[in-house]
């Protein structure tokens, strides 16, 4: 009997038909070596059989010709093997190894024992003995590597026992000395009703701790007389695994849709520096993290920083503070990247706020004139609004960080950039703090244009001049951004983005924008068609009005916010006199009525009657009609008209007749900058006191300054020189 490597005997004796299946010749050739004596008799045997001579010769492999031996040998070890394989295939290969390791130190324990027995000697020394001469690291050098030092109680008491019982049962050595632990790692044996009732306390948003979840179900199970099937550390260690493999489904029941894609989805990767500088601006807002005084109540608060970002340089190149996000305070923001870019953005990135999407900013060109269209479109600027709660889009973040803890937190009145993180003398019976913070602060508080100007010059003094992870090595937001400016935008070109536009038609003299009432009794009474009001929030008081005709959009007039009186205000004061304001306001009420009256008395051939009965108009059959009814400037002439015969029906004018033909003679001006235009040019004796008068007041208006100060200005000089 011989042993293989795997400790697996092979079998003593095999027949002559056995062997002929294994080795490379067949059952005449083994008998033919057996009769020239190749096989010795010592590797022979003789056995009872039905056969021809009544016996058959088995054979031992050991005693063949060389080359048949190994052939024989080869056979057993692959067949061997791959009953080893069947019989471990259970077993992680790092505890197949530790156990040829330890047969081998058991092998030379087995030794030791026998040797102790032969000179009968007591045994139980000899395991502490082994185990010392192992741990010296002179036997069994690689076997030390793999399992390190044992203890004669180990072998004593666990190696040795299971060797012994897994031999005396016929059972495998390996699986008998492999390591017990770790072999179950990953299986379990919980029932799959525990599991599901497990997640279904873990699976929800108020997030209760995997060791809680198992602490009640098993207080449930114990309640309704049934033991739970695991401890409450197996139910963790499940419930681990279980998070490490579904940790999107974890993710999203505990923590929602933006831990999701925060934690767990894939990302695409941007590369921003393939841009050029002003290509592309992110824009979004942030609530400030510290108190500034409000610029209408006075009090504390928070207010909201727009910012335009360039997605290029990293660089903000427009910023605006103003108490809530509004259009207004986008507009100046993007008037304020403009300016620092000196050119315009091809494309905006913008948050998906209500002010971000106001009709003020997208509205289509398409909205019933050019002149009131989005701000986008009418610069050509490219739109597109980020996913809800995807920072991954918008880099600006990035720079809120950095705002929040190089600049926020180095003013006294900074608040905190969340509840965990609030100051001190914010929180519950902090009163050493909000003494101290009363004492050295007080009420002060920063203003709005303080704070702007600061973080200005913060953001290109400080952050603009460091070197920044995202851009290329050895380049600064400040660089790049000097780098790619472009040669300047006018101011004029950006006026559409400090103003806001819109359509309004005037009654009385009045139009209502954001609630409050504006007038100009001296252009706007009588107009009764569209009218565009440009206007911002910053200047409240004061509104811009524009004609919007078809094929001319002229400066008309300013517009001022109307002030109610009180209704118990005194009209004359303690001397007897009327307040001049309302006194102002009731002779131009007067003279805007005789300016009507004149204008229908001059239409309707008229001399003190204010209405003309629609009868008197419709001529009588037997009558020829004796005039033509010529209208005549509104602005120009008083009750005064003229008949044909000059006879007996003829008026008594209380002006000179040449007065009056002059004044038939000229056209009827509907708007002030007609008649500056036909009396622009002519001599100083071909124009009247009433139209100097009229130069004198129009040359101060906006339509003046606007449209006509450039080609006239000598002209005017030289009339009132």
């Amino acid at each position: 009997m011989f042993k293989l490597d795997n400790q697996q005997e092979v079998p003593n004796y095999i027949s002559v038909t056995d062997l002929s299946q294994i080795i490379s010749i067949g059952k005449r050739g083994i008998r033919k070596l057996i009769e020239r004596e190749r096989i010795s008799d010592h590797y022979l045997k003789k056995e009872h059989s039905t056969g021809r001579n009544g016996y058959r010769h088995l054979i031992n492999p050991e005693g063949l010709p060389e080359p048949y031996r190994l052939e024989y040998i080869q056979h057993v070890q692959k067949n061997s093997q791959l009953s080893f394989e069947s019989n471990h295939k259970g077993l992680p290969g790092w505890a197949i190894e530790k156990a040829k390791a330890r047969l081998d130190l058991i092998h030379l324990l087995e030794r030791a024992l026998n040797r102790a027995k032969a000179q009968d000697k007591n045994i139980t020394p000899v395991y502490h003995e082994v185990a010392e001469i192992y741990n010296s690291g002179h036997v069994l050098e690689e076997t030390f590597k793999t399992i390190g030092e044992v203890s004669g109680y180990m072998l004593q008491q666990r190696w040795w026992p299971n060797y012994k019982k897994a031999c005396q049962q016929g059972e495998d050595v390996i699986k008998a000395l492999a390591p017990k632990y770790q072999r179950n790692k990953g299986h379990y044996s919980i029932p799959t009703w525990y599991k599901k009732r497990l997640l279904a306390l873990l699976l929800q948003p108020s997030q209760i701790a995997p060791t809680t979840a198992a602490k009640i179900l098993h207080a449930n199970l114990r309640l309704k007389g049934r033991e739970p099937p695991c401890s409450t550390k197996t139910a963790c260690r499940w419930i681990k695994d279980y998070k490490n493999e579904h940790f999107d489904t974890w993710t999203l029941y505990r923590e929602g849709e933006k831990a999701l894609n925060d934690k767990v989805l894939p990302y695409i990767d941007r590369d921003w520096n393939t841009l050029t500088v002003g290509e592309i601006l992110i824009a979004d807002g942030h609530v400030l993290n510290f108190d500034v005084k409000h610029p209408y109540t006075g009090k504390a608060h928070r207010p909201t920083l727009i910012c335009f970002y360039d997605g290029r340089s990293r660089m903000p190149v427009g910023l605006s503070i103003m108490p809530t996000e509004n259009t207004d305070n986008i507009s100046e923001a993007l008037a304020d990247a403009v300016k620092t870019l000196g050119k315009f953005p091809e494309a905006v990135i913008l948050d998906n706020g209500r002010a971000f999407k106001a009709k003020h900013f997208t509205k289509s060109p398409e909205f019933y004139d050019t002149r009131l269209a989005g701000i986008y479109q009418r610069y050509g600027i490219i739109t597109h609004f980020t996913k809800p709660y995807h920072p991954q889009s918008k880099p600006i973040e990035q720079f809120f960080n950095q705002l929040n803890e190089r600049f926020s937190k180095l003013l006294p009145t900074y608040r905190g950039n969340s509840i965990d993180e609030q100051v001190p003398r914010l929180k519950r019976n902090e009163q050493m703090h909000a003494r101290a913070y009363k004492k050295h602060v007080g009420d002060w508080l920063p203003t709005i244009p303080e704070v702007l100007k600061t973080l200005k010059h913060w953001t290109f003094q400080a952050y603009g001049k460091e070197d920044h992870g995202g851009l290329r090595k050895g380049e600064t937001p400040l660089q790049v951004l000097e780098d790619g400016k472009g040669p300047g935008v006018p101011y004029k070109d950006m006026i559409d983005l400090l103003l806001r536009a819109e359509k309004k038609r005037p009654r009385r003299a009045r139009f209502t924008i954001e609630g409050i009432e504006y007038q100009n009794r001296d252009v706007l009474t009588g107009w009764n068609k569209p009218v565009v009001v440009r206007y911002t929030r910053r200047v409240p008081e004061k509104v811009w009005v524009y004609d919007h005709s078809e094929g001319h959009r002229v400066p008309l007039c300013e517009a001022y916010a109307c002030k109610a009186k009180h209704p118990f205000e005194q009209l004359v004061n303690e001397e007897g006199e009327i307040d001049p304001t309302i006194r102002e306001q009731m002779k131009q009420r007067r003279r805007l009525r005789k300016r009507a009256k004149r204008a229908n008395e001059a239409l309707y051939n008229l001399n003190d009657d204010t209405t003309m009965p629609a009868w008197k108009l419709i001529p009588k059959d037997d009558e020829e009609e004796k005039e033509d009814i010529t209208p005549i400037s509104a602005y120009d002439l008083d009750s005064k008209t003229k008949t044909e015969d000059g006879g007996a029906n003829q008026i008594d004018y209380p002006v000179d007749i040449d007065e009056v033909n002059e004044a038939v003679e000229r056209p009827l001006f509907e708007y002030p900058y007609e008649r500056f235009e036909h009396i622009a040019g002519k001599e100083k004796k071909e124009i009247t006191d009433e139209d100097i008068t009229f130069l004198k007041n129009f040359i101060q208006s906006e339509s003046y300054t606007g449209l006509y100060k450039t080609k006239y200005s000598g002209w005017v000089n030289e009339l009132f020189k």
